[in-house]
């Protein structure tokens, strides 16, 4: 029961605090991006095993592509909850922009 009441706290004071942002049309690509980035960014290991391979061979993409694609896919994790924890305000300069490039790791690099 407190959680709960903790959770309906937490939505109000977002709500007041954020003002006009929850308006904005822009908010709700940031929380899309937000939660396609933390639900896919294991991916990151696959497409980087992929990549790594096809540069170097498999036997040297395998390990490098899974260390690497673990670093990056982590980084995408990371950055996609930190989007949708602050997808009502923009992020200073960029705005509503993606905190990283590509802004998915569906999309072409």
């Amino acid at each position: 029961m407190k959680l709960r009441r903790g959770w309906m706290a937490l939505a109000v004071l977002m709500f007041f605090v954020s003002g006009t942002a929850w308006a904005s049309p822009h908010a709700g690509t940031k929380l899309g991006r937000g939660l396609s980035n933390t639900a896919f960014g294991w991916f990151e290991i696959i497409h980087e095993i992929s990549q790594e391979s096809d540069n170097h061979g498999p036997f040297i993409g395998l390990p490098a592509g899974i260390l690497g694609g673990t670093v990056v896919g982590l980084g995408r994790t990371v950055s996609g909850i930190f989007e949708i924890l602050t997808f009502p305000w923009p992020n200073g300069k960029k705005g509503y922009g993606p905190v990283l490039l590509p802004e998915s790791v569906f999309q072409g690099r």
